[in-house]
């Protein structure tokens, strides 16, 4: 099974340059990945996946990787705005093909 986003990838969106975390970023990185897919409601190991799931993906495990507490004081940590809309463009992927045409 091929994840769509490599642990060398992840590491370097989040600027992690040390090997001590490897098994938790990999591990971060495929919870993105399901939560991608449940969200959209698409499987995404071994298809051919938007860039802008890619980026979802990655800035989501960055994000839990950089925020590890289960809530921050004087607030819950919630998904980014960002990332939220990357997976809101996803729902359709058939319009994404035609903007990615566009483009």
């Amino acid at each position: 099974m091929a994840e769509p986003v490599s642990l060398a990838e992840l590491k370097a969106f989040a600027r992690i340059d040390h090997d001590n975390d490897d098994t938790l970023v990999a591990s971060l990185g495929i919870a993105a990945r399901e939560f991608v897919e449940t969200a959209t409601g698409r499987t995404l190991v071994d298809a051919e996946t938007p860039e802008r799931a890619k980026i979802a993906i990655k800035a989501l495990a960055t994000h839990w990787y950089e925020f590890r507490e289960p809530a921050l004081v004087g607030g819950v940590s919630e998904v980014p705005f960002h990332v939220r809309r990357l997976i809101n463009q996803l729902h359709d992927w058939s319009a994404l093909a035609t903007l990615d045409e566009l483009s």
